[in-house]
């Protein structure tokens, strides 16, 4: 309404020359109207998110804050034609996005809808029976206290809950098809899962990129303009990890509306953020509604500003509907079931708290009994959701909603037999009014509804996604570089740790790599390298991408990308810093150890270094894939001692037990350690030099000298191994472990829906 409003003003005629104000009325009034229609439509109320943006940023006429001197002349500053065709195309932009276009509008209706889980053999319901149905145009909240079920009723209508679930959910009177309804809708969860490294502009981009079959041009003026709509265009170039609590709730919504969905979820959109930041939020949510959308979101608690923003409250408690109609009768409804809501009392907080038990909360029929006790007070609860429960089940909710919506319509009819009489702004503002308060026409939009639910067009790509799997790749390739690139604390400690460690060894273990006497000293200083390559690559991982699953599970089951696409391009993108960082590592050893100045000893060398960190983080992968954050800390260094164990540098191959030889075959740190003994003291190497002199004053000459390299290798039962076979070893762990973390991303994104 308001931007109607604002489309009205700037196209109405140039007024009648004015003579106070002379020549700068005249060149200047349509601009004056169309700030005036725009203050009074901001001022009026006819929509909320206006009101919002009036407050936050004024349109007033710059007027100098000085009086002119003697003979300067006084005409207020106007905008010029060209401003107001820039407001104009602003405008057409907003209407875009805010309004549902190109898209049918969906009305979601759900019959005897049932959810349940096991519980230790035992079968506990969660939704119990329910019925309900949102309609396009329409704001509603999903209330509820602690444990109702609020939150498992949006995942099930969503789609993200479909096991165990009985009932129909039917989307325009149409049995719902889970793909397509999947394309059609969104799910925005109440954390804000974005990548905290890139800006909001990038964000919007790449999810363009994703979600858009068009011309370059066009999805760069598309993100621009909900930027512009959302108000984030300012902070356009801020990282997400920057952003404040609305701004980020608000990125996440523009993400989601590239693809213009007909029907949006959210999970309690006002979590976490103070009352200005919850205005705007809603605010911004009643605009999409009045767009033609469906919004069904879970509140919590909202103050009485924010409820009477919502058109249709749909409350629950222990898996029952309560009640189900306009947000505006629910305290008429209360009161006629014998619960008065007090004066200046907020009716959510009223609801909640007779519903729970509380004792200032009394039926006027009990209103002089004291119950004092928390058993009567529980009691009185229980006593408090049966009833409702049965009302609604009996029908006699529907009832009352069928006498109220006549009693609306009347009022209706009686304020428009009025505006007829009235003066043009008393009925603009009345029109405003009406639009303000869904509720009084809900009897006029059933039967546009019911038009509608005719059938179902399916607006989405014949694929599963709406681009390529190539394009998604390169897209999902970039936005990860960028990522890893980003977020310089980490890849700072990685090269950081790699020199200052590869220094120490060095400094250690300097230049012993061709000493018979030192040559267990050696051995150590090779499997050191292997075991900080292995740590180096598996922790990071482990602790990172659990994070970044939450993220991955919202952008797939919101049908932005393969699971195959996302995987790839995770997987080579931080290839290039495994490969560099292992590379530098064994350089500084190599070299500083003294170790055989051969090219082909030193490149396999780091060969087996590298496959090493890649096989590494691929364990790291499959646990932090497999697990949550918490268990994913604990598993991987636990993991890490039995691989350790049967490395075979503590314990040698042939002295392990033969029921336990076979835990050695599942380590591949004995694989690269065993290659490496064979890179450093295979390959025909030369005999050690033996200098019991260099050493005498040294516990080490003590030892004896091992200058036949094949007679070390047979105490290591390395003399016949064969470098070869133990790259292609570890090339096969790193096949199958990767493999086995996409087998289990795609267990997780199945069980996820």
């Amino acid at each position: 309404a308001s931007s109607k409003a604002k489309l009205l003003c700037i196209q109405m005629p140039e007024p009648k020359k004015s003579k106070s104000r002379g020549k700068a009325a005249k060149s200047g009034g349509p601009a004056v109207l169309s700030v005036s229609c725009e203050q009074q439509a901001a001022s009026s109320g006819t929509n909320p998110a206006a009101t919002a943006k009036a407050a936050d940023k004024e349109e007033t006429v710059p007027l100098r804050s000085n009086p002119p001197p003697d003979g300067a002349s006084t005409a207020i500053n106007m905008p010029t034609d060209n401003d107001l065709k820039s407001s104009y195309n602003s405008l057409k932009g907003k209407e875009m996005f805010l309004r549902l276009q190109g898209k049918t509008p969906l009305t979601l209706e759900f019959k005897n809808l049932s959810y349940y889980v096991r519980v230790r053999n035992a079968q506990k319901t969660i939704l119990d029976s329910l019925n309900g149905k949102f309609k396009p145009g329409r704001l509603v909240a999903l209330m509820g206290p602690s444990g109702a079920g609020k939150s498992s009723l949006t995942n099930v209508l969503a789609g993200y809950i479909s096991k165990n679930v009985e009932g129909d959910i039917l989307v325009n009177g149409q049995i719902r098809n889970l793909r397509k309804f999947r394309k059609n809708s969104c799910y925005i969860m109440q954390e804000d899962l974005l990548l905290p490294h890139l800006s909001v502009h990038e964000s919007m981009t790449c999810s363009a990129n994703l979600r858009l079959c068009e011309p370059a041009e066009k999805k760069e003026a598309m993100v621009r303009t909900i930027l512009d709509v959302l108000g984030l265009a300012e902070c356009s170039s801020t990282r997400a990890s920057s952003l404040s609590g609305g701004q980020k709730k608000r990125l996440a919504i523009a993400q989601e509306l590239l693809s213009n969905p007909p029907i949006m979820f959210f999970d309690e959109p006002t979590s976490g953020l103070d009352s200005a930041s919850c205005f705007q939020c809603v605010s911004l949510l009643k605009e999409l509604a009045l767009g033609g959308r469906t919004i069904v979101c879970t509140i919590h608690q909202p103050s009485a500003k924010l409820f009477e923003m919502f058109d249709q409250l749909y409350f629950v408690a222990k898996g029952r509907c309560l009640y189900n109609g306009p947000a505006g009768a629910v305290v008429p409804y209360l009161a006629s079931r014998g619960f008065v809501c007090p004066s200046y009392h907020n009716p959510t907080d009223y609801f909640m708290e007779a519903v729970c038990g509380d004792d200032s909360t009394t039926p006027v029929g009990d209103a002089g009994e004291d119950s004092a006790t928390t058993d009567g007070d529980q009691q009185k609860g229980e006593c408090m959701v049966s009833a409702l429960a049965e009302a609604v089940r009996s029908g006699q909710c529907a009832e009352f909603m069928r006498a109220y919506k006549s009693a609306v319509a009347k009022e209706k009819a009686d304020a428009a037999i009025l505006a007829d009489n009235a003066s043009a702004t008393s009925s603009s503002s009345s029109s405003a009014n009406s639009n303000k308060n869904p509720d009084q026409s809900l009897a006029n939009n059933d039967s546009d509804s019911n038009a509608n639910e005719s059938s179902v067009k399916d607006d989405s790509r014949t694929g599963h996604f709406s681009t390529g799997t190539l394009n998604q790749f390169r897209v999902l390739y970039v936005r990860t570089f960028l990522s890893i690139i980003r977020d310089t604390q980490l890849t700072r400690l990685r090269l950081l740790s790699h020199v200052s460690v590869g220094l120490l060894i060095g400094m250690l273990y300097f230049k012993i790599g061709n000493d018979g006497l030192k040559v267990q000293s050696n051995a150590g200083c090779l499997f050191f390298c292997m075991l900080f390559l292995m740590f180096t690559a598996l922790m990071p991982t482990v602790l990172t991408f659990p994070m970044e699953m939450n993220i991955f599970l919202r952008e797939h089951l919101n049908y932005w990308y393969s699971v195959k696409a996302y995987y790839l391009a995770k997987t080579l993108a931080d290839l290039p810093f495994q490969v560099i960082f292992p590379v530098i590592y064994g350089t500084i050893v190599y070299f500083m150890t003294a170790q055989p100045l051969e090219f082909m000893r030193y490149f396999l060398f780091l060969t087996i270094c590298v496959q090493t960190s890649l096989v590494a983080q691929s364990f790291g992968l499959l646990i932090g894939a497999a697990t949550n954050l918490e268990s994913a800390i604990f598993l991987g260094p636990v993991t890490a001692i039995p691989i350790l164990l049967f490395s075979g540098f503590f314990v040698t191959f042939s002295t392990i037990p033969v029921y336990l030889q076979w835990l050695s075959y599942c380590s591949y740190v004995r694989y690269a350690f065993e290659a490496v003994l064979q890179i450093i003291y295979g390959m025909n190497r030369n005999h050690l030099e033996c200098n019991p002199d260099a050493s005498a004053d040294s516990s080490e000459s003590l030892a004896p000298c091992l200058s036949d390299p094949d007679f070390f290798l047979k105490f290591f039962s390395a003399d016949g191994a064969k470098i070869y076979v133990d790259f292609i070893v570890l090339c096969m762990f790193f096949v199958i472990l990767r493999g086995l973390c996409f087998l289990i991303l795609k267990f997780r994104t199945r069980a996820s829906r």
